[in-house]
């Protein structure tokens, strides 16, 4: 999902006092009484002030957490312009909600693009050939990856068929793409997933390649996403994740245990200066209460979140009554048994839901 807008509930702007619009009240104003300031070359051991700013989100919650109990107004955190990269979820709770009296609230300055961001970034990566046009650089090992970025572009996981922007199953299937004949070609296709359509055509239904036999038959954990239970179709299916399949502009193979990132560049990107994103995390901010005790009265205001891994091949689903679909409780803003919470002019760029990650 690609630049998707939340409706607002007021703009934010840096001062003391924030007018807000609401559908009961034309105007109120809510005074902020304590500020911290998070710039991206800030310093977590700093105080947090203007002229001591801290570098994360998780330095200003436990600030903003110490400060509540003797807190009479409320209290505003602003981050300054520029990427801030997660690489786990800020976890809210409880202790971190505000009030109606002191209400809590972290925001962009105004006018400032702020980015929260799933990725993770290399740059000056060294590349060599591997063969033909796909290009080779190190970046490390035990790296959780499955969405790749070159400046700020989404790029193509090696997959069979090739990426297709006009096909409307999967941006391309074939009846070929889990059989023994394409199997035969893989060295180890235990890195790979099939992703298709539902046997009956009820949803869809995704697989983990776990290996092949001797006569390269594949062997497939289903993750559990289809609430009819499993069952590929015959025809709208498609596989990716297998090194031998990176043979398209565009496409990429990170080799986990090797640390090494295959890439085939697309015309006019110039590796000598390209930045590379790899998505790692799944959740950026995790509001969790209780049924008993509720996060609340925290506004997230005036900030992008992007870039985040895809949950599909990584979560626990539950079913929903009478779907063909099942869930996962994740997300890249997951909130759960909360009350009075706004998230305001802000943006969602290239997050994934489930499997699906916006290419266009």
């Amino acid at each position: 999902m690609k630049n998707v807008s939340l409706p607002h509930a007021w703009g934010a702007t840096r001062a003391k006092c924030v007018a807000l619009t609401t559908l009961f009240a034309l105007f109120a104003t809510v005074c902020s009484g304590l500020e911290f300031y998070v710039p991206p070359d800030g310093y977590d051991t700093n105080s947090g002030t203007e002229g001591s700013p801290f570098l994360t989100m998780s330095k200003a919650r436990d600030a903003v957490r110490e400060a509540l109990p003797d807190a009479s107004e409320g209290i505003d955190v602003w981050f300054s312009e520029g990427t801030y990269y997660f690489p786990e979820a800020v976890e809210f709770g409880p202790d971190d909600s505000g009030s109606e009296s002191v209400p809590v609230r972290y925001m962009g300055m105004n006018g400032e693009t702020v980015d929260f961001s799933g990725a993770r970034s290399f740059e000056n990566l060294v590349w060599s050939v591997h063969s033909g046009e796909i290009m080779k650089a190190s970046i490390g090992t035990g790296i959780t990856c499955d969405v790749m970025f070159a400046n700020g572009t989404q790029q193509v996981m090696a997959r069979y068929p090739n990426f297709d922007p006009d096909a409307v199953v999967l941006n391309g299937t074939a009846s070929d793409a889990a059989s023994r004949d394409k199997a035969e070609g893989w060295a180890d296709p235990s890195t790979g997933f099939v992703r298709g359509l539902h046997s009956k055509r009820w949803g869809g239904n995704s697989y983990r390649i776990t290996g092949k036999n001797a006569f390269n038959n594949l062997s497939m954990e289903w993750v559990g996403d289809n609430n009819r239970g499993s069952g590929l179709h015959a025809e709208f299916k498609m596989v990716e994740n297998i090194f031998e399949e990176l043979d398209a502009p565009g496409e990429w193979f990170y080799d986990e245990g090797e640390g090494a990132l295959y890439f085939y560049p697309p015309e006019g990107v110039d590796l000598a200066s390209v930045e590379i994103e790899l998505a790692t995390t799944e959740e950026l901010i995790r509001i969790v209460g209780t049924s008993d005790e509720k996060v609340g009265n925290l506004t997230f205001d005036n900030l992008t979140f992007s870039k985040t891994h895809r949950t599909l091949f990584t979560s626990t689903y539950e079913g929903l009554n009478r779907s063909d679909w099942k869930v996962a409780r994740k997300g890249t803003v997951y909130i759960q048994d909360a009350d009075s919470l706004t998230i305001s002019n802000s943006i969602f760029d290239h997050v994934c839901v489930g499997g699906q990650c916006d290419l266009s």
